[in-house]
């Protein structure tokens, strides 16, 4: 059981997501902000919850974006109450050879693919671009694995966001976008 008391509150912010028995227990915590904490009785409730708090969302012809596999009840409740197409994001973490569970980056699915560098565990590490690009190019053919495995030969749903997402048409569906100074978030 997590203290959230105990938690620092010098962070930024700090995410705890621990399933329970009956119950989904979730607690975000904010710096100079009291905790804040939901109980859900299971996924699809959580997800009940956030459509409630995303249907002034509805009118903007969104598309909701689900991470397999926990996520998708979650994202399915929402996509329904938001008469939405829902879709999945398919990311990997880009794991230190010796170490696969430090991070050294991230890669999610998309034309291109976004790939991130934790720079400082690439340095500390002492990671060349080719030890790096070995190790993002099989994750890469994981996520594809994987979209093949889920989806099949579905179409991906159409989806528009910010520039930040290297996304160009603005006619078409759009994420909600949590990407500072995007007029989508």
């Amino acid at each position: 059981m997590v203290d959230l008391m105990s938690l620092d509150p010098s962070q930024d912010h700090q995410l705890l997501d621990a399933d329970q028995q009956s119950a989904s227990f979730v607690a975000i915590v904010f710096k100079n902000i009291e905790v804040a904490a939901m109980l859900f009785q299971n996924r699809i409730d959580a997800g009940r919850r956030l459509a409630e708090a995303l249907l002034k969302y509805r009118d903007r012809d969104p598309v909701v974006l689900a991470l397999p596999r926990g996520g998708v009840p979650v994202a399915a409740e929402a996509a329904q109450a938001l008469d939405a197409p829902l879709d999945l994001l398919l990311v990997r973490k880009i794991g230190v050879p010796i170490q696969p569970e430090l991070a050294m980056g991230a890669v999610a699915d998309g034309e291109p693919p976004s790939i991130i560098r934790n720079t400082d565990v690439i340095e500390v590490c002492g990671i060349t671009a080719e030890e790096f690009d070995v190790v993002c190019n099989e994750e890469l053919a994981e996520i594809e694995r994987r979209r093949k495995r889920y989806l099949g030969d579905r179409v991906r749903a159409e989806r528009e966001g910010c520039d930040h997402h290297r996304r160009r048409d603005c006619d078409r569906r759009h994420d909600a976008c949590g990407h500072p100074g995007c007029s989508r978030a």
